[in-house]
């Protein structure tokens, strides 16, 4: 006799069902399961189960010995773990197992529910109570919890509460919401916060926090003998101490995590008054550790907080105190906006803002920046700015800049482009593209910064790019101080120049560029113009053709474009020197101008590239002018590899060594130096020095997360010997005094 496999595996899952039948249904499913008895096993009858998930049908399955089962998988909700099926949706007291196939004679329908709950892996980080908020010597501007995911996946907070108390059953509870991604913290504080900056109460706190996920209203955390619990629950507590209510490891239901701290006070005949009666194991208070400085209790300059989140539930075994009058603030509280914490290099440098703008940048899952050549989406915001200048989550994209910059430096440029023209600060212009200088190379800050300035100063040039130093932080991550200006580009209050389809009216926006070669297509995106060595590998000045571009730029605007700038080649570079004829191509004003610039900063890349160019005017008034300036980080005694001392002229570029060789140019270039050299110059140092003052916080907070002192990328010596900011301000106006004296007598003798 042959045996019917589905019978055997029937049978054999009796014992299993019926026990599944008794846990799982209750006195309801007796009913059936006598029915099924006495009905025999002779007749299947079919049993169908249908699974929801959030109230929506997930999956049926129709029970039978004679039809094959397949079993839903589980389902999925991000940021919670699935728990199972139940038979009794919300109570979820009725679990539902499936161990086979149903008994004979059993028919109906059954609903099972999708149970989900949050993960385990949350925990309390630190902690920290201000106190009376009318007293002085918080170091910290607001109470706060810090939780955070350990987990390598999104936990939703949905369900959980966290709850806190002095000494004693007073627990305050606020209901979280919303979530916390992988390795992210999350921040909630306390609506009362510390006196700032008042007649009475003069002593700002050090860490000001501004960026955080929930507020806690109407709270109040002491400064000391605090306890702090999460929950996954919403119920108030009713015990003191939640991880051990019962003194034999009782805890409660939903207990999650929990850090308790006594304070760091002592009586009159020091006897320690530190106590509190709920924490996990054991807690820091006044007295720990032989009174070690990171094993105290809390109190308004201290936090308690996981010292590498360790949770092996004992809380003086797991935690340290840090005392943020001198803490390093890397440990500072995050909020999810700080992004993950792995994903920042050196440990993080993370802070809130100075007075000081600050640019907040947000791409897609914090997806990093990894091309030069392709934008991805961003969200950008402006803050700690005039409320005018201010700007929230406005649509763009972003993507690096650079070519030494962001091939060899750790600190990367970025250039912005947002969906939509617009301002930034105190510019007179919109537009939709803005660059984010990083300035890693220049230890000072200023070179760039101050080439602007200068620049902007002389009317020989019509534009010079807008600049303000700006703090970046990337997907919450603070990234440092940068210089956030123009770009470089055909645009109203920029570069102005107008497009015509006839090659000999259209305008034109260049660039003498060494990059050229290696990033586009001759007579196509840059032209060659003569053909006298450029560098080891190239013969010809490679000259970029920025506008116009795309389709508006035709062949015969490549061909016009090499044609003017071989005759200005020519004449720059023949032996005659035919002013006359150099005067009827280029514009001088421009070229005297920007000449100055350069020589006073000693620029090495003038001769290589960044050298903005324009062919502008119509018919007799057509001229080639030298503008804007732009890239010096090079400059002003900062490389190693060129003669950076402010002795010597630099002739470095062969256009404008040329001129120099011609008496009309050089007698407009010493004139002007005669009426810049005091003015001009005077009032670009004093720029420099006024904004290195009172900027000098924010500078120096740079250098906290790029401690890059001792690098040197072609640095000269000099520079690489200073390991303060205010010494390399220094070094660099003693560079510009110098230059100026030697100018000065240089011209002078001519």
């Amino acid at each position: 006799m042959k045996i019917n496999k589905r019978v055997i595996a029937a049978i054999s899952s009796i014992l299993l069902a019926v026990a599944f039948l008794f846990s799982a249904c209750g006195d309801e499913f007796f009913d059936l399961y006598d029915e099924g008895y006495e009905a025999g096993f002779a007749a299947h009858k079919p049993l169908v189960i249908h699974f929801y998930v959030d109230d929506e049908m997930y999956h049926s399955i129709t029970l039978s010995p004679d039809i094959e089962t397949i079993f839903p998988a589980d389902p999925v909700n991000e940021g919670l773990v699935f728990a199972g099926w139940y038979l009794d949706k919300d109570e979820w007291e009725k679990p539902f197992v499936f161990f086979g196939f149903p008994l004979a004679g059993i028919s109906g329908t059954i609903e099972v529910f999708a149970r989900f709950e949050s993960p385990t892996g949350v925990i309390i980080n630190q902690i920290y109570g201000l106190g009376n908020a009318n007293n002085n010597g918080q170091a910290v501007s607001h109470s706060f919890v810090e939780l955070y995911n350990t987990n390598d996946f999104y936990v939703s907070l949905d369900g959980f509460s966290v709850q806190a108390s002095e000494p004693g059953i007073n627990w305050k509870k606020l209901d979280l919401s919303g979530g916390i991604p992988a390795k992210h913290s999350f921040l909630i504080v306390l609506t009362r916060y510390s006196s700032q900056y008042s007649e009475e109460y003069p002593q700002s706190p050090r860490l000001q926090i501004s960026e955080y996920d929930m507020a806690w209203p109407d709270a109040f955390f002491p400064s000391k003998n605090l306890k702090v619990v999460l929950l996954r629950s919403a119920d108030l507590l009713t015990v003191a101490n939640p991880f051990d209510y019962t003194g034999h490891s009782g805890r409660v239901a939903g207990y999650v995590d929990m850090i308790g701290a006594g304070g760091n006070d002592n009586n009159s005949d020091g006897n320690i008054q530190s106590f509190i009666d709920g924490c996990e194991t054991d807690y820091l208070a006044e007295g720990s550790d032989a009174f070690a400085e990171n094993k105290r209790g809390i109190s308004k300059q201290r936090s308690i907080r996981r010292i590498d989140f360790a949770d092996t539930d004992n809380n003086a075994l797991d935690c340290e105190t840090l005392d943020f009058r001198v803490a390093d603030l890397k440990y500072r509280p995050r909020s999810t906006a700080f992004g993950a914490w792995e994903s920042v290099d050196d440990e993080g440098m993370f802070f809130d803002a100075l007075d000081f703008p600050s640019l907040h940048i947000g791409t897609p899952g914090a997806a990093a920046i990894e091309s030069k050549e392709e934008y991805i989406p961003a969200a950008v915001s402006l803050r700690n700015t005039l409320e005018e200048f201010t700007f929230e989550n406005t649509n763009a994209k972003i993507r690096g800049r650079g070519n030494f910059t962001w091939y060899v430096l750790d600190k990367k440029s970025y250039r912005l482009k947002f969906s939509k023209a617009r301002s930034m600060l105190d510019s007179e212009n919109s537009a939709r593209d803005w660059v984010l200088l990083a300035c890693h190379h220049d230890k000072s800050f200023f070179r760039d910064y101050s080439a602007f300035y200068l620049a902007s100063l002389l009317d020989g040039m019509y534009f010079s790019p807008n600049a303000w130093f700006v703090d970046v932080y990337l997907n919450g991550a603070y990234q440092g101080v940068y210089l956030l200006c123009d770009q470089i580009q055909q645009n109203d209050g920029r570069v102005e120049v107008t497009y015509d389809a006839d090659p000999e009216k259209c305008e034109y926006l260049l660039e003498w560029d060494g990059y050229a070669p290696d990033e586009g297509v001759e007579d196509a995106d840059w032209v060659r113009i003569g053909d006298r060595p450029f560098s080891e590998d190239e013969k010809g000045i490679p000259v970029s053709i920025k506008f116009p571009s795309g389709s508006d730029l035709t062949a015969a605007h490549i061909a016009y474009v090499k044609q003017y700038l071989t005759a200005v080649d020519d004449a720059i570079m023949s032996a005659e020197k035919n002013y006359a004829a150099i005067e009827n191509l280029i514009h001088e004003a421009s070229f005297v101008d920007f000449f100055l610039v350069q020589e006073f900063f000693k620029n090495p890349d003038v001769a290589w590239s960044s050298f903005f160019l324009q062919i502008k005017g119509q018919d007799a008034q057509r001229r080639l002018q030298a503008e804007p300036v732009w890239d010096f980080h090079l400059a002003a005694g900062n490389f190693s590899e060129y003669d950076y001392k402010p002795e010597n002229v630099s002739e470095e570029n062969p256009w404008l060594k040329s001129l120099m060789e011609i008496p009309r140019f050089r007698e407009a270039v010493i004139m002007r130096w005669s009426e810049l050299s005091n003015y001009q110059i005077d009032a670009t140092i004093r720029q420099i020095q006024q904004m290195a003052v009172a900027l000098q916080a924010a500078f120096e907070r740079n250098f906290l997360r790029w401690d890059i002192w001792s690098e040197s990328v072609v640095h000269s010596p000099e520079v690489v010997a200073i390991d303060t900011f205010m010494g390399q301000v220094e070094y660099l106006i003693n560079f510009f005094e110098a230059r100026r004296a030697w100018l000065n007598d240089y011209y002078s003798s001519a």
